[in-house]
């Protein structure tokens, strides 16, 4: 899972979209939804009100000419979602500098990019999570609400049908997403805000575990980690503890054989599926963190330093490192990492290997590569007026 760097984007773009907000209020839905089907055919705009529908996409060349990439009509902040060959996105439109603001979700589809349908909404969107912010019908969305003259609001996280936009749910947990994740996968979703954290039904929104003073919670396909200073306790997706690992860990990870990886200090543990004892597996160094797994390598960032690879499958040996400093953490999804390149772009790098595979245009960022086949390139980029499908080959 991408954890913590991707809330870190997320926000951050989310400032980018400005700091005096005014928008229009959801119904007891959340929202406003129209949808545009048939060919071309839009929503209509509000009687006497400046802002029509985000409209359709449209295709432009990229830079050298070559292949097409989606350009918004309105500004893009934040990170899309994608499912079942439609990209969804926030959308902003507001008419003159000091013109009332007005926000919302949309649907277009990557194919012709035709807009489904759009959903007004009273914050600023970013998916929630970039391994894939849609499971069970719901995509799940970081709300970041208006900063206006009073006290700062934290975000939100909340779901929408992906099909009509209706919202399904929202969590009253405040969201402190620089140090916070949110993982949707399986039908569930888990929100880490500082030490809280819920498990939900993706769908529902129904609450199925929820607790405090956590050090740290992953999310896999099977069950949840959840590590506090007693040590990590295993639970399986409707919250009951399967297994307790007596040793106190800072970052816990479920990876995909079912062995649990953990840091402890400077040193990287694991259990095999069952075990109750770790072993040793590898060391790092002062100031290394850890923000990834991703098979047998560990992906690790040292503030405002080098990005690394660790391969846990030889006591981890370092793979490759960033020639530059990176001045945030990494994005990895798909066995992939998205670093800083220097002068706002970023490396696209395979994790394994260390080969960069991509690179987005300056002032542009990754936000992630679904888990489930769509209907464009594997790899988004978001600038502020468009959406980049990347080709990793």
């Amino acid at each position: 899972m991408l954890r913590r760097a991707f809330a870190l984007v997320a926000v951050l773009a989310a400032v980018a979209a400005g700091c005096s907000r005014h928008g229009t209020g959801p119904d007891e839905a959340g929202g406003t939804t129209s949808s545009a089907a048939g060919s071309g055919a839009t929503a209509p705009s509000v009687p006497g009100s400046p802002f029509g529908p985000p409209g359709d996409l449209l295709r432009q060349p990229d830079a050298a000419g070559e292949g097409t990439w989606w350009r918004t009509r309105t500004p893009a902040y934040g990170a899309p979602a994608l499912s079942e060959g439609a990209v969804l996105l926030n959308y902003i439109e507001q008419p003159g500098l000091a013109g009332e603001r007005r926000v919302g979700l949309a649907a277009y589809d990557v194919g012709d990019g035709r807009m489904r349908w759009h959903h007004a909404t009273d914050c600023d969107l970013s998916a929630a999570d970039p391994d894939g912010s849609v499971s069970d019908g719901a995509s799940v969305w970081m709300c970041t609400p208006p900063q206006d003259d009073g006290p700062p609001q934290d975000p939100r996280i909340r779901a929408y049908d992906v099909d009509s936009g209706r919202e399904l749910w929202r969590s009253d947990l405040a969201y402190e997403p620089f140090t916070g994740h949110v993982d949707v996968e399986g039908g569930r979703v888990l929100i880490v805000s500082v030490a809280d954290f819920e498990l939900r039904d993706a769908h529902t929104g129904r609450v199925i575990v929820q607790g405090s003073d956590a050090d740290d919670v992953d999310l896999g396909s099977d069950g949840l980690a959840v590590a506090r200073g007693g040590g990590v306790d295993l639970l399986d997706l409707e919250g009951k503890v399967t297994r307790h690992l007596d040793r106190r860990c800072i970052r816990v990870f479920l990876a995909a054989d079912g062995a649990v990886v953990g840091v402890d200090g400077g040193s990287v543990l694991r259990w095999e599926a069952g075990a109750t004892a770790p072993a040793e597996i590898a060391s790092l160094d002062d100031e290394e963190m850890a923000v990834a797994l991703s098979a047998d390598h560990l992906v690790t960032w040292v503030f405002d330093g080098a990005v690394r690879s660790r391969d846990l499958s030889r006591n981890g040996e370092e793979t490759w490192r960033t020639e530059q400093a990176s001045e945030a953490p990494p994005l990895v999804s798909g066995g992939r990492a998205a670093v800083d390149g220097g002068s706002g772009d970023h490396l696209l790098r395979d994790i394994a290997t260390g080969r960069t595979v991509a690179s987005t245009e300056t002032g542009s960022f990754v936000v992630g590569q679904p888990d489930r086949a769509v209907a464009m390139s594997d790899v988004v980029g978001v600038t502020t007026f468009g959406i980049i499908p990347i080709d990793p080959d």
